[in-house]
């Protein structure tokens, strides 16, 4: 005689997902790495446009060029300081001589007056401080001007060691400013023969 089914509880089934191990769920993504994080990897550059490479010679020259024009240019700043410099100093030594006393007041008087040639009649216009000391008979037998007709006309608008002396024969600039401008077309007259080959 069969035995008696057992009537009590079921056991519960110990692998209640009965598919294989190959049909489980596949692991959680790991994290997306922060766009700081991602290494940057340089685009190929396409070789139809890439730049062209410069002959380091030809680099060497260019450099080389700009170099000497740029000294070329420091060194003409320069000389044109330097030339100005000097021509305040000029200006600054003559005012000083002319301070001292009369006479480079007076050799300044017989250059402009020798430059007239054989003129008789001569207007010689002076700062009124100056043609105080001019006018005496003294300095008239010292300046050579007692064989001419000399008229000394003071005139304000001049400064102290300026003259311009006036005849028949012309018209002589002996004021300072004129002397210095004179002086630097000279220099400079000099200065581009030097340049000239």
């Amino acid at each position: 005689r069969p035995a008696p089914l057992a009537t009590g509880p079921a056991s519960p089934d110990p692998d209640p997902d009965p598919r294989p191990a190959a049909f489980a769920a596949p692991p959680p993504p790991p994290p997306t790495p922060a766009p700081m994080d991602l290494p940057l990897v340089p685009r190929p550059s396409h070789p139809d446009f890439a730049p062209p490479a410069l002959d380091p010679q030809r680099q060497l020259a260019r450099a080389v060029e700009h170099l000497r024009l740029h000294a070329s240019k420091l060194a003409e700043q320069a000389r044109a300081d330097a030339l100005e410099i000097g021509f305040l100093v000029a200006r600054r030594i003559l005012e000083l001589e002319l301070s001292t006393g009369p006479e480079p007041l007076f050799a300044l008087v017989k250059s402009a007056v020798r430059k007239l040639g054989d003129a008789r009649r001569v207007v010689l216009k002076l700062h009124p401080d100056d043609a105080t000391q001019v006018e005496t008979s003294e300095a008239r037998q010292r300046l050579g001007l007692t064989l001419l007709q000399v008229e000394v006309v003071p005139d304000g608008t001049l400064a102290r060691g300026d003259c311009i002396v006036e005849s028949d024969a012309g018209v002589v600039d002996g004021t300072l400013a004129t002397r210095l401008e004179e002086l630097k077309r000279g220099v400079a007259a000099a200065l581009g023969a030097e340049d000239r080959p």
